[in-house]
């Protein structure tokens, strides 16, 4: 048995009982499908922790209580947030933010569907330079959102968060 990996009944029954080489990698559509039913306060296939204060947490503190559990080296982690922000990019702290990166892209969950959604992704800026930190939000398009939602329901958004483990890169944004 390789020492590295846990033995199966160390782990949690949720994960003990996933096929062998079962990885959760959802691709963009399945994540705005998740978010959709979110919205509609449909179940969720998978569990996904609700952050209310996700945009004033730094990437350590979000993704702490979330172990490795299977030793894999996982790099990925994803929250249901509520939108409670006026201003687009709140800050973290006096030194760090999350800057938007590229342009916010569409997302059609299929092909020829008019159901569809936002992808933007941020990199967390530190101390005036680029971290290894990523985020990847998602929402769904306003047409969409509005459609079928309870009444006095907040809007969601999907959030994945990574570490491209790079290293900080020698970008400055002061």
């Amino acid at each position: 048995m390789d020492p590295e990996v846990p033995a199966a009944n160390n782990l949690p029954p949720a994960v003990a009982n996933l096929p062998p080489g079962y990885r959760f990698w959802p691709c963009d559509e399945e994540l705005l499908d998740m978010l959709t039913k979110k919205r509609l306060q449909q179940e969720v296939d998978h569990r996904i922790p609700e952050v209310r204060d996700f945009y004033l947490q730094t990437p350590e503190e979000l993704t702490a209580g979330y172990v490795d559990m299977l030793g894999l080296g996982e790099d990925e982690w994803y929250f249901f947030t509520p939108w409670a922000y006026e201003e687009e990019n709140p800050p973290l702290l006096a030194d760090e933010f999350w800057k938007q990166r590229g342009n916010t892209k569409t997302v059609r969950v299929r092909a020829g569907s008019t159901y569809y959604g936002f992808k933007k992704t941020l990199v967390l800026i530190r101390n005036g330079i680029k971290t290894a930190w990523r985020l990847d939000e998602y929402n769904a398009a306003p047409p969409l959102a509005a459609a079928a939602v309870p009444p006095n329901d907040q809007e969601w958004y999907l959030c994945r968060v990574y570490n491209k483990r790079a290293g900080p890169l020698q970008a400055s944004y002061n």
